[in-house]
């Protein structure tokens, strides 16, 4: 996606900038609230950067932002460069890959290492083991039904897994929304509840949507990867990421 409203004002700042704050009231509420007893912090935070009053909600539209605080990274050139951190613990993450990128390395646990051995519940209720997938290449689905990019692909990856058919990798959605929610999903395959997103931790996944491929035997059998277009295209079979750090 490219952001054009914004991409001028965006490529002003250096590749250490912490950011802009955009706020859907106006822009006298955003710099009384800061100056509040309390604020002092994101005050002094807010030094040397823009605020962008977004009254109306068109760009929270755009970017498909459910709620506040949420917050996406933009690359100099207008396009979208993370996936949307919903919450101060998921913004906390995307702060930290922002200011210290890996550079070089692909995400994900080495190709060819045993994947972790955990247990989550099954929306049925049902204790789940992932050792218990073996036998069958598996893709695991990192979902939450209130993500955006989650919500823009929903209808694809349904059409992908009414068309697998038994060919593809079997799908298992992780997921870190509620039951209720993830049950709304209508997923025909099995889904697997993380409101703490203790697997996608495990599996080195930092958000949502993004999926691994786990081979039969149970080892990591792909980078983790990120993005409708990727995680499609690894359900799809095409051809996987680099598996030079493969241990064996």
């Amino acid at each position: 996606m490219h952001v054009p409203m914004i991409e001028g004002h965006h490529g002003r700042h250096g590749a250490e900038d912490p950011g802009d704050l955009v706020g859907q009231g106006n822009g006298g509420q955003h710099r009384r609230r800061v100056r509040e007893p309390g604020h002092a912090d994101v005050a002094d935070d807010r030094a040397g950067r823009d605020e962008l009053a977004d009254t109306d909600g068109r760009l929270a539209e755009l970017l498909e932002a459910n709620g506040t605080p949420s917050a996406v990274l933009i690359a100099p050139d207008g396009t979208i460069g993370s996936w949307m951190a919903s919450g101060s613990d998921w913004i906390e993450q995307l702060v930290g890959q922002v200011l210290e990128p890996r550079q070089g390395e692909e995400q994900g646990l080495p190709l060819g290492t045993d994947a972790p051995a955990l247990e989550l519940p099954s929306i049925e209720g049902e204790t789940v083991s992932l050792e218990s997938l073996r036998g069958r290449d598996t893709l695991l689905l990192f979902w939450n039904p209130d993500c955006g990019y989650c919500r823009s692909m929903h209808d694809d990856l349904l059409a992908w897994e009414a068309s697998a058919n038994g060919v593809h990798p079997r799908l298992v959605v992780v997921s870190s929304g509620d039951a209720e929610s993830t049950r709304a999903e209508a997923f025909q395959s099995l889904v697997l509840l993380d409101e703490e997103f203790a697997a996608g931790n495990a599996f080195d996944a930092n958000g949502t949507p993004m999926a691994v491929l786990v081979d039969a035997d149970g080892r990591i059998a792909s980078t983790v990867v990120a993005g409708a277009e990727e995680v499609l295209a690894l359900a799809a079979g095409a051809p996987k990421p680099d598996r030079a750090r493969a241990t064996g």
